[in-house]
């Protein structure tokens, strides 16, 4: 994705959908085609997802490879780790199709490993499957410090800024949709700034990447409390 805030925000909303375990999963052909699936580059990024200070965080893997041809073809994908031999083959596939027709990318933002497991690094084989079983592979390099599991959320700001980590922002309203994505500037530093900026703003995130963004820090939502000042007398 040629948008690292484009990238981000779906990789973050897409906290909300359904993990992809180890499993191998059946899957109904929904489409015919009588050409192979072609791949252009592979994206991915390891997030680290914090639901409160004091557990450890969910983690998880995002592999996203772009397509020449549509995406919607696509019926299943399957990811291998080369390094420990875990497999994700699944069908529930997710889709970035540019407006202006662009870019397409397809994969999967919910890759979990096996309990008390870490996220392999190394080479992974990435194969892209149509309905009719044609199919083509790439493979995708994924580096990141597996000591990441141990930080605590309080450590994330002040590791971050040693490297140079990038700090942003998302907004939810009360039915936890996102309603901004974005650098976290001075409009954003209080709550009674976010509110003006946002009137429906419910809680928010801070979100940490690194420079690349193969390492992302979803920190734990903060309630948007605005200062009420009392009326004058």
């Amino acid at each position: 994705m040629n948008c690292f805030i484009k990238k981000i925000k779906f990789f973050i909303h897409a906290s909300f959908f359904l993990p992809v375990s180890l499993l191998i999963i059946q899957f109904f052909l929904l489409s015919c085609s009588n050409v192979a699936p072609e791949l252009e580059q592979s994206d991915y990024s390891v997030i680290f997802d914090y639901k409160n200070e004091n557990i450890p965080p969910d983690v998880r893997l995002a592999i996203f490879m772009e397509s020449k041809s549509d995406v919607r073809r696509f019926s299943r994908i399957k990811i291998k780790s080369l390094e420990t031999g875990f497999i994700w083959d699944f069908d529930n596939i997710e889709m970035v199709l540019e407006s202006d027709g662009g870019s397409q990318w397809a994969g999967n933002t919910n890759l979990k490993a096996p309990e008390n497991e870490v996220i392999p690094t190394g080479k992974y084989e990435v194969t892209y499957y149509n309905a009719d079983e044609k199919y083509v592979s790439s493979s995708i390099e994924v580096e990141y410090d597996t000591s990441f599991y141990d930080i605590k959320a309080t450590e994330i700001e002040k590791i971050m800024k040693e490297n140079g980590g990038i700090l942003k922002i998302a907004i939810y309203n009360k039915e936890k949709l996102m309603i901004y994505f974005g650098e976290k500037t001075e409009e954003f530093q209080t709550d009674n700034s976010i509110k003006n900026a946002y009137v429906d703003a419910d809680y928010y995130k801070d979100v940490w990447n690194s420079k690349n963004s193969n390492v992302i820090f979803i920190m734990p939502e903060i309630k948007v409390m605005p200062e009420i000042k009392p009326a004058d007398d």
